[in-house]
């Protein structure tokens, strides 16, 4: 993907943009790698010159009630927002999955198990061939080496698929904020 965005005074803005096929592949990687650079740069902005950034009026103090703890400018849960989004489309954008640190110690335990049940599965490996040529086309059969990988990595998907669903929720909040609030995306 190109992206190329020419301002000009004057005149109406020059806007560029190219998107490939292969930025379709991944569409969700490919737009993370834009929007995480310009909600970085957006959330340093505030590190910077913090006292006279605005920020949504849902995090503003209402004024029609006197200022006090019943009434707080909630600016700091404003860059909590902006640091939960940065975190999702930096997730998205540098690791390219949604599934989170636990993703290669999963590979790492579904590899070990496996390799302990290897002759096993080579075994029913060849069974399948043999059941499988002698089957009619019409006939469905399963896999006797994929239902007891199944079986043997149970263990390992009970473990982590709750770790799993816990980051993916963690990025889709990110995401949900960014969808949210982005008509508030101006200094």
């Amino acid at each position: 993907m190109k992206v190329s965005i020419i301002y000009k005074d004057n005149e109406k803005d020059k806007v560029n943009v190219t998107v490939t096929y292969d930025d379709l592949w991944d569409g969700d990687v490919t737009l993370a790698r834009v929007i995480y650079p310009f909600l970085k740069k957006y959330r340093k902005m505030y590190d910077r010159r913090k006292w006279y950034m605005g920020h949504p009026m849902d995090f503003a103090s209402d004024p029609t009630k006197p200022d006090g703890p019943d009434n707080p400018d909630r600016f700091n849960e404003w860059l909590e927002c902006l640091d939960k989004m940065v975190y999702s489309f930096e997730w998205i954008a540098k690791k390219r999955d949604w599934d989170g640190p636990e993703q290669k110690a999963f590979f790492k335990e579904c590899d070990r198990l496996l390799k302990l049940h290897k002759k096993e599965l080579e075994a029913l490996s060849i069974l399948d061939k043999e059941r499988f040529a002698k089957a009619k086309k019409s006939t469905s059969l399963s896999s006797l080496k994929w239902d007891r990988r199944f079986e043997i990595l149970q263990p390992v998907h009970e473990t982590f698929w709750p770790k799993f669903d816990a980051h993916r929720q963690k990025i889709q909040e990110g995401i949900d904020l960014f969808a949210k609030y982005f008509g508030s995306f101006w200094l």
